[in-house]
């Protein structure tokens, strides 16, 4: 299920979007997501993390699967918004004792 609303800006934003973590680049603060319902990378900033991986360098995220808000801005790409990364079960790459081990 896509939501989708606009706001007074004409900017669109699809809710409920699922990807996966494609870079990350921590000391810019800055990556990108790929996601087969949207065309194009989908920026994601430091900002919309989970308070608990804010921090974390290297390419620990990269790979992650990711839920996600969308908003498209006046050019036509998608930003990222409300970003969450599900634990997964049995893999422990994902495993939040790690997070502390990456962000040292």
């Amino acid at each position: 299920f896509l939501a989708t609303s606009s706001s007074s800006l004409d900017t669109s934003v699809v809710s409920g979007l699922s990807g996966v973590v494609k870079s990350w680049n921590g000391s810019k603060g800055f990556g990108f997501i790929t996601c087969d319902s949207l065309a194009g990378d989908v920026l994601f900033a430091r900002t919309e993390m989970p308070q608990d991986v804010k921090e974390v360098r290297g390419k620990f995220l990269e790979g992650r699967p990711c839920v996600f808000d969308a908003q498209q801005q006046a050019d036509g790409r998608f930003k990222a918004t409300n970003l969450a990364l599900p634990y997964v079960e049995g893999n422990r790459r994902h495993a939040p004792e790690l997070l502390k081990e990456c962000q040292r």
